[in-house]
């Protein structure tokens, strides 16, 4: 019947929002079904800026979690087999197998901090080359004083000689 709610029997309280909190009889004029949306128009500058800064910021974002998945890949060699166990190399060289992590390292650790490590060797390399240019410059330039050095005595002595009467 008409006026009885759903499922229920002749007379008893419609389904309404004072009655029974059932699925009802629903009057369809009350029921507006959607249309289209009219088209949207013209944006203002501060929708067009908005919709530049959340661009900005998805940018940002998506390279911030690309960075985020290359540090953890640098440091968790796991993966996943098809039951969903884990297996490989975990963050500090830990052995994981079947998704159990080994109570010791069997490898030893993953460097952390290699990239400031390389750099250090770098650094180190570089100071000693430069040190061994500068030993092997002191180094030439005190065989030439010593050189010139030599030469001009030797040069002292044969004067002496020629000036010397005395000498043959």
């Amino acid at each position: 019947t008409p006026g009885a709610g759903a499922g229920g029997p002749a007379g008893a309280a419609p389904a309404t929002g004072g009655g029974v909190l059932r699925p009802g009889y629903v009057d369809p004029r009350l029921v507006v079904k959607p249309g289209s949306l009219p088209p949207p128009g013209p944006k203002s500058d501060i929708e067009r800026y908005r919709e530049h800064l959340a661009e900005r910021i998805d940018a940002v974002n998506s390279g911030a979690a690309e960075e985020a998945a290359h540090e953890h890949r640098l440091h968790n060699w796991t993966w996943k087999d098809s039951k969903g166990r884990e297996w490989g190399l975990g963050a500090g060289g830990v052995p994981i197998i079947a998704g159990h992590r080994l109570p010791t390292a069997i490898a030893p650790p993953i460097p952390r901090d290699r990239d400031r490590e390389n750099a250090e060797r770098e650094r180190a390399r570089r100071t000693a080359e430069i040190e061994a240019q500068d030993d092997a410059t002191q180094r030439d330039r005190h065989l030439r004083e010593r050189a010139r050095a030599t030469r001009a005595r030797q040069d002292s002595i044969r004067n002496a000689r020629k000036n010397d009467p005395k000498t043959p």
